[in-house]
């Protein structure tokens, strides 16, 4: 078996205390308890809570951010969510800029300040139409900056951030209409193609970054499916699959190689949605706690970590309304023993 110093590069750091802002899978030996410890983050011990209600209810719409830092933007019905953006401080939304180009099932990616929308399914001039459209938020305006390869619609997975972001799957227009594998990278600049994901689909869920991304379920078939694929910067590897197949999820989770959350979802012939919230902790899935209120097609990009996230509004409508519910999950430090 290999040994600490041959995984990491160094010997376990010897500390007089614990750390006050431990990462996960840290590893430390407390020199005054005389033990030897680790962090891992509690997710099975999470629950959900109602946030502050969104403006302008919708579904089909792109996020960026944190729980305490959020942006909502574009969705379905287009007459007053497709280009509509808005801002979270943790208790309560605010109607900032307007999108460029109104659309809905796009991929949101980034931060409140630095945001990234890319793709989805346009309004105007041409509705129905799968877009290559990009814009850039800087905190008060989007721009307009280069387009994907190939435009899509119906959700791809993205991860990332404004400069280094995926896009994964979706739905392409004519003349090749129907779910891709096609995965394209952001630099900041441009967006390239990179290695397929293993199953092609839309209605896909992503979180994580260029290097350490997570993609789950998706469509098809018809009744939404539970796999999951991790990107380590290089190439697609399928793992475990959900406990409960289904799309038009949200997912979240910054490092999701080793944990990420997944929540609501819609398999037919559903109505309200699902309230289902699964757990992953690097190897499988488990459920937890459930939504306070069922949905579908809520906030994807997505908003939060594993242990701190946002599910913002969704559908059905009027049903769903403006609901926004917040995660929080414990964290906890474990002494490792010899046995």
């Amino acid at each position: 078996m290999a040994e600490y110093i041959e995984i990491k590069g160094s010997n376990v750091p010897s500390l007089s205390s614990d750390p006050s802002n431990p990462t996960q899978g840290q590893v430390w030996y407390n020199t005054t308890s005389a033990a030897l410890k680790g962090f891992v983050q509690a997710v099975s011990a999470g629950a959900w809570s109602s946030g502050g209600a969104a403006n302008s209810p919708r579904g089909n719409l792109a996020a960026a951010g944190t729980q305490t830092a959020g942006l909502i933007f574009g969705g379905s019905p287009p007459s007053d969510g497709a280009v509509i953006t808005e801002s979270y401080n943790g208790s309560a939304w605010t109607e900032v800029g307007d999108l460029n180009g109104a659309r809905f099932s796009m991929g949101g990616m980034g931060t409140q300040t630095a945001g990234l929308c890319a793709a989805g399914e346009a309004t105007t001039p041409t509705p129905g139409t799968a877009t290559a459209l990009t814009e850039t938020w800087n905190g008060s305006s989007w721009t307009e900056v280069a387009d994907l390869n190939r435009g899509r619609s119906t959700n791809g997975g993205t991860a990332g951030t404004n400069t280094a972001a995926l896009y994964a799957g979706g739905y392409q227009s004519p003349p090749s209409p129907g779910s891709t594998a096609l995965v394209e990278q952001w630099d900041g600049t441009s967006w390239s193609e990179i290695a397929d994901i293993n199953t092609a689909r839309h209605n896909v869920a992503g979180c994580g970054s260029t290097t350490n991304a997570m993609i789950n379920s998706g469509r098809p078939p018809p009744s939404g499916n539970g796999l999951t694929e991790i990107y380590n910067g290089t190439s697609w590897s399928e793992t475990s699959d959900l406990t409960t197949p289904r799309y038009a999820t949200g997912i979240s989770g910054a490092g999701p190689s080793t944990q990420a959350i997944i929540f609501g979802g819609y398999v037919p012939p559903q109505s309200s949605g699902m309230d289902e919230t699964e757990s992953w902790n690097g190897t499988s899935w488990s459920e937890v706690a459930d939504l306070a209120t069922a949905r579908y097609s809520a906030a994807l990009g997505t908003i939060g970590l594993a242990t701190s996230a946002l599910c913002a509004v969704g559908q059905p409508l009027p049903a769903v309304a403006g609901a926004t519910e917040e995660w929080s999950a414990g964290t906890a430090v474990q002494t490792f023993t010899d046995s």
